[in-house]
Order: structure tokens, then sequence, then C-alpha cells
């Protein structure tokens, strides 16, 4: 198969790192097709053999991270606390922000969505668990919408501290504040299910 031949691994891997290397110097709308090829010593029609476009290749290099991140955090499941799991995870997750500054500042500006995305994959099964051990039932639409509204603020907040200059806070700090809000907003969460339960309570018919 063809993702099997080496060489097409390695042009790839050759493609993302002298992407990489340019988007450290300029900005992505600075960086053409033809900057990177060079680069990576390649030719045109050897990018294409891979992706679309350059905002494809930005995508691809960003799921790198997102796939690292992840298959390190399930492994660390099977050993910590769901507490414990969870500042790591910001530890993580900002650790390999500030490792990639460019690259998620690029994220944000050419498709957030992706950064969005990734964020509730991390963060669902932590919700889904703490709601499992509060002994919480939460229809997964509701949920959705929870997970949705808190990795958009989350992302926000990656963006406001990376284009920080100088950065007042570090990246253990920034993962220690965002640990707290995600207790804070689980138990807000709670709180408002609780009140509108209260407020429409099963069986009431009234003003039916």
């Amino acid at each position: 198969m063809k993702v099997l031949d080496p060489r097409y691994i390695r042009s790839q891997r050759d493609l993302k790192k002298a992407f990489q290397r340019l988007l450290k110097k300029r900005k992505f709308s600075e960086i053409s097709i033809t900057d990177i090829t060079s680069m990576a010593g390649l030719s045109r029609p050897t990018f294409y053999l891979h992706y679309g476009s350059r905002e494809m290749l930005l995508a691809d290099c960003f799921v790198d991270i997102e796939v690292q991140v992840l298959n390190r955090l399930k492994t660390l499941r099977k050993k910590e606390t769901l507490d414990i799991w969870r500042k790591t995870a910001n530890n993580l997750l900002f650790s390999e922000f500030e490792r990639n500054v460019k690259l998620i500042l690029t994220i944000i500006e050419v498709n957030q969505k992706l950064l969005i995305q990734c964020l509730i994959k991390i963060n669902a099964p932590y919700f889904r668990e703490y709601l499992e051990f509060h002994e919480k039932e939460m229809p997964e639409n509701i949920l959705e919408n929870y997970l949705s509204f808190y990795a958009a603020g989350y992302s926000e907040l990656v963006f406001r501290w990376l284009n920080q200059e100088p950065r007042t806070c570090s990246a253990e700090e920034m993962a220690d504040f965002c640990t707290q809000l995600t207790s804070k907003y689980l138990k807000d969460i709670f709180i408002m299910d609780l009140a509108v339960r209260a407020a429409n309570p099963v069986g009431d018919s009234s003003g039916t």
C-alpha cells in the first residue's frame, strides 16, 4: 500500500518539518507551497500526493500533537485518579501549547474549530466520568452543549495567553488555573441542572 511505502512516509515527514520551520519565521499567509517543497527538497507534485492545500498540511501537523496527547492521557488514566488525571491533562496541554506556539496560534487563526474539537475529545471522557462518579445523569445533547461552550472558552484563553508578550503566567500556572476553572464549571453545571429540575419538576403540568 502507498501509505506503507517508506518514501511516502519520509516525504510526508519532511513536508511537515519544513512547514513548521517556516512557520517559526513567517506568518501562515506568507508561506507558499513552493516555499514548503523547496525547504523540504521535494517537488510540488509530491506535496499534492499528500495534501490538497496548505490548510490540510497545517491540520495534519496539529493532529500529530492531538494524537500524542490523547495517547499519553489514555495511558495515564489507567494509573491515576480522576483529579490527578485532570491536573496532568492540563499540564500536558499547556506544555504542548507553549512548545508549539506558532502552530497553535495559526490553528486558532485559520481553523479554530480543530482546537475546539480536540479539547472536546480530551474533556468528554472526564466530564462523563465526573457525572458518573457523582451519580448524575444528563442528556447527551445537553452535555455536548456544555462541552462545546467549555472548549470554546478554553481555546480563547489559550489564544490570549500565547499572544501575551511577555507572558505573565507560566504554562504550569495556566494549567493550575484551568484545572480549578474546570472543577468550578462542573459544579456550576450541577447547580444549574438542579435549579432547572426544581423549576420544572417531572410530571408538572402547570401552564399546559
